[in-house]
């Protein structure tokens, strides 16, 4: 797959990974992102996908039909992920958990990238998180307090 930038510039790239279950999530996801967003930068919202139906995505797409500044793309990654064998450990995990560590391998052209679970919502212009510098770390994320109480507690 060779999936290049949507813009040419100020292009904020947004990777969303999800199930056709989550999908509608997704278009929450997405309308927040849209309800905050600037003229100033234009919005590349990737999702990466196996089994979202064509209803959803129509759905999705119609959110931003009105913004010139927005490009959502369904990208299915059922050929990729059949090339890897995850082995899931817990209940809680899914292959779709796994969906993001394809990141690196299908998108080589993008420098930075924005990960977001399909289940959030965001207040206020991702611009600014995207700007934020890091240069010098491979990484920038943010805890997971969810996780952390688990791994602390699993009961």
């Amino acid at each position: 797959m060779d999936i290049k930038p949507a813009f040419q510039e100020d292009n904020i790239a947004v990777l969303i990974t999800s199930s056709n279950l989550y999908s509608p999530y997704v278009g929450v996801l997405v309308e927040s992102i849209i309800e905050n967003s600037s003229s100033q930068y234009n919005y590349d919202i990737l999702v990466l996908e196996t089994d979202i139906i064509e209803e959803n995505k129509q759905a999705i797409f119609s959110l931003a039909r009105q913004k010139s500044n927005f490009c959502i793309r369904f990208i299915n990654i059922s050929t990729l992920m059949d090339s890897y064998q995850f082995q899931i450990i817990n209940v809680n995990h899914t292959k779709y958990n796994f969906y993001r560590l394809t990141a690196l391998e299908l998108l080589p052209d993008y420098h930075k990238v924005l990960y977001f679970d399909s289940d959030i919502v965001v207040k206020s212009d991702i611009a600014e998180l995207y700007t934020t510098n890091i240069d010098g770390f491979y990484l920038a994320a943010a805890k997971c307090i969810r996780m952390q109480a688990h791994c602390n507690n699993p009961a």
